[in-house]
């Protein structure tokens, strides 16, 4: 008996850091995913196999106990990598006492990204090995445990990577309360990798210093992120392409004040708006991982996918997924 599990990994249009203060959000899932599949196997741990993007981790080769420690890892140095795989495991064995398996995922796009990676395997282990013990899961709890796992990791962590990657669709997120948006049918991103990961505890630490140090100025930041956000919000909602592309770069220029944006990122903002993007910013934790660029027409965003892959980054040419979780 097997399970399979998609989950769809995930942009932050507007919000990110501030969000984690009680700020709203808005995410969409989109398309590219993560993928897990699972086997009940005759052991009596979880072996785990993972390969996530064109990075070279390749493979990683893993046991996994049932408390969720991690017992092997075949490359020196990848733990990191699994200690989500490993959380989720451990709390699937508290919650609903799956078999052993034979757990393997893949991914579009490589680890520490900044498109909810960590999330959207989380997801997808937790999903498998409910299926693989005949426990039917509500999304709302799924989303519960996959909030769990990111805590347990991370230490501070918000609702909207696991609200997007469970839900789907383009969401207004503000805590655990949610709700749909409408998306602008012609809505198309490029989605580029910086090369360089982006630790997201790290990074959420690391702003929160900063926001200790700099007292009210830092709040007016948050506060401006905030209110950005309901701006965003209704650009989407009247089909505004042109104005949404004006405020993802405000946004892009409060998060550098922040200082979770890179000398690539900020290179690859720049390239994609030259390459005709609607607007551009980081999106996701920051430090490293990802930037997106808006686009209203497909062709032109391939052509500056193409571009971005010239300058020696790995960028994805891709559209909101209306769909989360399937098995």
């Amino acid at each position: 008996m097997g399970a399979h599990v998609r989950v769809p990994l995930k942009v932050i249009l507007s919000g990110e850091h501030a969000a984690v203060y009680g700020h709203p959000a808005i995410s969409a899932a989109v398309e590219l995913y993560v993928e897990v599949e699972a086997e009940e196997s005759d052991g009596d741990a979880f072996s785990v196999r993972t390969e996530l993007g064109e990075q070279a981790l390749g493979e990683v080769r893993a046991t996994v106990t049932p408390s969720g420690d991690v017992r092997r890892v075949s490359s020196p140095g990848l733990g990191r990598e699994l200690s989500y795989v490993a959380s989720a495991i451990g709390l699937c064995t508290e919650e609903f006492s799956p078999p052993p398996a034979e757990v393997r995922i893949r991914g579009e796009a490589p680890p520490a990204s900044g498109l909810g990676t960590s999330a959207a395997v989380s997801a997808g282990v937790i999903a498998a090995l409910a299926s693989l013990s005949g426990e039917e899961l509500s999304r709302d709890r799924l989303r519960e445990l996959v909030r769990r796992v990111e805590l347990d990791v991370q230490g501070r962590a918000s609702w909207v990577d696991p609200t997007t990657v469970t839900y789907g669709g383009v969401l207004s997120i503000t805590g655990r309360e949610f709700r749909r948006l409408d998306c602008p049918e012609d809505l198309v991103l490029v989605i580029a990798y910086s090369g360089r990961p982006s630790r997201t505890g790290e990074m959420v630490d690391r702003v929160a210093e900063l926001l200790d140090s700099v007292g009210s100025v830092g709040e007016r930041v948050m506060e401006a992120i905030g209110d950005l956000v309901l701006k965003v919000e209704g650009a989407l909602e009247s089909g505004d392409l042109r104005r949404l592309g004006e405020l993802l770069d405000v946004n892009h220029g409060l998060l550098s004040a922040l200082g979770v944006s890179t000398r690539e990122l900020d290179e690859i903002v720049h390239a994609l708006r030259r390459a005709g993007a609607l607007g551009a910013k980081v999106t996701g934790a920051g430090g490293g991982g990802c930037a997106i660029g808006l686009f209203d027409d497909e062709s032109r965003a391939e052509t500056a996918a193409a571009l971005i892959d010239a300058m020696g980054y790995r960028a994805y040419v891709t559209r909101p997924s209306p769909h989360g979780v399937r098995t």
